[in-house]
């Protein structure tokens, strides 16, 4: 499994978890996924932020694209240079925080054939827009089918 890890000092106001931050959510995905082969990309970060990623992680590559949409960008082109056939791509962010079982959870939905998977399950996707959560989650909840 390959981990493509985007991280960045910059980013939009949003309500979060206390236990939601960079290292924590780079040490916690670097202890599950520690067998996969990783490329972080650190986005605008600044010094302490980099010494604290090479901490847990030695392949990064430092961007200053500066929007979330231009390091998506860059990560997909990241993971067309190293994709084979029967290779799996986890793209991940500094504000995951996975769960136990979570690698074998990837793991069984490329087993059943899964093009598609996503480990990303956060709390705004539960409140609903009127307190400030995602626009889609009237009712609260997103219609989601989970497997």
């Amino acid at each position: 499994m390959n981990i493509i890890y985007r991280i960045s000092d910059l980013g939009y106001s949003k309500i979060k978890p206390d236990y939601i931050n960079n290292e924590t959510c780079l040490r916690n995905a670097s202890l599950v996924f520690k067998d996969a082969n990783w490329l972080v990309m650190a986005d605008n970060v600044c010094d302490d932020t980099l010494q604290m990623i090479q901490k847990y992680q030695r392949n990064i590559k430092q961007v200053n694209l500066k929007s979330n949409s231009g390091s998506f960008n860059a990560a997909l082109d990241e993971a067309l240079k190293i994709i084979q056939d029967d290779e799996i791509v986890y793209f991940c962010e500094n504000d995951y925080i996975h769960r136990e079982g979570s690698l074998m959870a990837a793991t069984d939905a490329i087993a059943l054939g899964a093009d598609y998977f996503t480990l990303f399950d956060h709390p705004d996707k539960y409140i609903s827009p009127e307190n400030g959560g995602n626009p889609y989650c009237h009712g609260g909840a997103e219609n989601t089918r989970l497997y």
